[in-house]
């Protein structure tokens, strides 16, 4: 399939998956061997601030893509399987900090879901745009208002 082929090349790597569209919203990839993790992880959260915002940016217009089509597949706004808004999401909450830093990757986390939860102003009207941008916007705002409150708590703490 395209998007498979398109992540071979980039990655190195073979790849399997079911549905092109279907699969890149939720999540279902199937990367060969531990080192397509790997390659991942540091693509997502290396030290370069200029990689990780590229691939944010990347992921998150594959998203809205992906996301809408899914939406249309399985005929319900933001289904559960779909995944790819939470990685972005996760992602922008630890922008800017090392890999290494594991306490803020994990506080990171923790202040994502509970933004992601409580969906503060303006989080929830975000929530209702359509198709795809909904869906990832949301919690592209929640990534935000985390990687804010990680930067207070750890400039008090």
């Amino acid at each position: 399939t395209p998007v498979a082929a398109l992540l071979e090349r980039a990655l190195d790597l073979p790849v399997r998956l079911e549905n092109d569209v279907a699969a890149g919203a939720c999540g279902e990839y199937y990367f060969g061997g531990r080192s397509a993790s790997r390659r991942l992880l540091f693509l997502a959260v290396g030290n370069s601030l200029w990689l990780h915002a590229a691939v944010i940016g990347g992921l998150f217009f594959l998203g809205v893509m992906a996301c809408s089509a899914a939406e249309r597949m399985f005929k319900a706004k933001d289904a559960q399987c779909i995944v790819i808004d939470e990685v972005v999401g996760y992602l922008i909450a630890v922008l800017g900090f090392a890999p290494q830093a594991w306490p803020a990757l994990i506080l990171g986390f923790v202040l994502f879901r509970l933004f992601d939860v409580l969906k503060p102003f303006p989080l929830r009207s975000l929530e209702k745009l359509p198709g795809g941008w909904g869906v990832m916007l949301d919690d592209v705002g929640a990534g935000i208002y985390a990687n804010i409150a990680l930067r207070i708590i750890l400039t008090i703490f």
